[in-house]
């Protein structure tokens, strides 16, 4: 859940890319009432802030005016799909890594076991 005092992180972001264009937060309680609202919208999609920020400062990249909350959203659920699934992938490769592993560990048993065979042979 996204929570006002990260809506108004958000806004504060958007200030800094979008000094021009960004909301105005001046007014106490109309910067309160906006960041109430966005935290709601956000939260309807369950973006946690570190997405949220990342959409922002990605948007920012390619567009100089102040994102509105739908923009901000587009850009963070892109962002936070593209984070689980380099997730999902760094698991999979972590799984892989790990049976590799043991396949190798299971190898040089069975070459131990062999080998002990061979010197017993040997005497």
């Amino acid at each position: 859940m996204t929570t006002v005092a990260d809506a108004l992180e958000v806004m504060t972001l958007i200030v800094a890319c979008h000094h021009r264009t960004a909301p105005r937060m001046d007014d106490r309680e109309a910067t309160i009432a906006t960041a109430t609202i966005w935290a709601e919208l956000f939260s309807q999609y369950g973006l946690e802030l570190p997405d949220l920020l990342a959409g922002v400062k990605r948007r920012a990249l390619g567009n100089a005016e102040a994102p509105e909350p739908a923009e901000i959203i587009t850009a963070a659920r892109e962002y936070r799909a593209q984070r689980c699934q380099a997730e999902s992938r760094a698991e999979r490769e972590a799984r892989e890594d790990r049976q590799d592993a043991a396949l190798e560990a299971r190898n040089h048993a069975k070459l131990a076991a062999i080998t002990s065979g061979f010197g017993k042979a040997i005497e």
